[in-house]
């Protein structure tokens, strides 16, 4: 099953807005400050996740009451503020019919943790392994230690190297163990996940254990995981919290990622999402993103852009006329963003634009144009100046 809509009425700055997700891929775009993340954080609470919003007044004497409503499955739920008594500026959300204990998919926050160096301190077996599996999917946890020091469980990448050893040593076993070939096909279907989500050019072989570490086998050599850049660790965690919700859902696994293009260069921000759908045929992805890369990344999607309005914000459903463009066609239609070129360059620009908008659109006028913007180091917008002085041109002329 998956989740086919999604209402939300008079709540934060959204008054009436309906989003229809597509089966496979629905992507949220926008200015900061639309509510993106706040509808990213509305589908996660009905996946199952505790997520918190900070209340403007006191609760004390607030009713509980409806702010959405979902369509999962041919089935209604509606999702209600649940007010936390003891934190008295804070809320969470409760879904109506719906176990929140029960998780649905995976949401992955923008903001996530660093990724920090640990080793692996023992071997879980059975329920162990799938309660360090299921701790993946929710937030880190922080506890001090002698007003210094701090005890990270649960850090990003921890849970995913204990499960790798428990499935190597639990999985195949030797003379003493009988192998588990759950395990065993846990650990090959999350290597072959890697193999078509990580770079070509890193060359990834598989996954090794040494000692108490996990090693990355490549081509090129072999390296910690804990060692890993920024940008590969956070294709490692996409990749490990989509396979842990594929294997603690029962039913269709949905999954949230919220910027997913942090920490990852352009390159790798146009092949993520192509990779983690071929690598997850079954899972339906709702994404938030700024990122033009990663919205024309697929081709069939549902995009829809969240705008201010007077006293509201509106959620719009782009067709393809206003995605299926270049570069600078999504920055406008879909981010809101006039262009990509750098505002000193575009102050340039627009000061050559306005020198020769008076200008009959003669060769001789052109080719001072052009030579004009080379001047500049503007010569690749020469096309462009051109079809813009005509168009000042037709609109004068009328």
């Amino acid at each position: 099953m998956k989740i086919e809509r999604l209402s939300v009425r008079n709540w934060q700055l959204f008054r009436d807005i309906n989003i229809d997700f597509h089966d496979r891929i629905t992507f949220l775009t926008g200015v900061n400050g639309t509510g993106k993340t706040s509808i990213c954080k509305v589908i996660a609470a009905f996946l199952g996740h505790d997520v918190k919003f900070i209340q403007s007044e006191d609760p004390v004497n607030l009713p509980e009451s409806k702010i959405a409503e979902i369509t999962y499955g041919g089935s209604y739920f509606e999702i209600k503020k649940s007010f936390r008594y003891g934190e008295s500026y804070s809320y969470s959300l409760n879904v109506s019919n719906h176990a929140n204990s029960t998780f649905k998919g995976a949401y992955i926050k923008s903001n996530r943790e660093a990724y920090t160096a640990t080793s692996i301190s023992s071997v879980r077996a059975g329920p162990a392994i799938e309660s360090s599996m299921i701790k993946s999917l929710v937030n880190p946890s922080y506890k001090p230690l002698d007003g210094e020091k701090e005890i990270i469980e649960n850090v990003p990448l921890r849970g995913m190297k204990d499960s790798i050893l428990s499935w190597a040593v639990f999985g195949f076993g030797n003379q003493y163990v009988n192998p588990n070939i759950t395990y065993q096909v846990y650990l090959n279907e999350f290597i072959d996940i890697l193999r078509l989500a990580i770079p070509e050019e890193i060359k990834f072989r598989t996954l090794e254990i040494d000692k108490e570490d996990v090693k990355v086998v490549t081509d090129l050599g072999r390296f910690s995981i804990d060692s890993a850049s920024s940008g590969l660790s956070t294709i490692f965690d996409l990749c490990w919290k989509c396979f842990v919700a594929s294997k603690m859902c029962s039913e269709h696994t949905i999954v949230v990622i919220d910027e997913p293009e942090n920490h990852l260069h352009p390159s790798l921000q146009r092949k993520l999402i192509p990779s983690l759908m071929k690598a997850f045929q079954d899972h339906q992805f709702i994404v938030s993103t700024h990122s033009p890369l990663i919205l024309s990344s697929v081709e069939l999607s549902y995009i829809y852009k969240f705008e201010f309005g007077e006293s509201t914000i509106s959620a719009k459903l782009l067709t393809a006329v206003d995605t299926a463009t270049d570069y600078e066609g999504i920055l406008q239609n879909a981010l809101g963003t006039s262009s990509s070129m750098p505002i000193w360059a575009r102050e340039r620009y627009e000061k050559i634009i306005r020198d020769f908008s008076f200008s009959e659109p003669s060769a001789e006028n052109m080719k001072r144009v052009e030579t004009r913007l080379e001047q500049e180091g503007l010569g690749e917008y020469s096309l462009r100046a051109f079809t813009e002085l005509m168009k000042l041109r037709h609109e004068k002329n009328k």
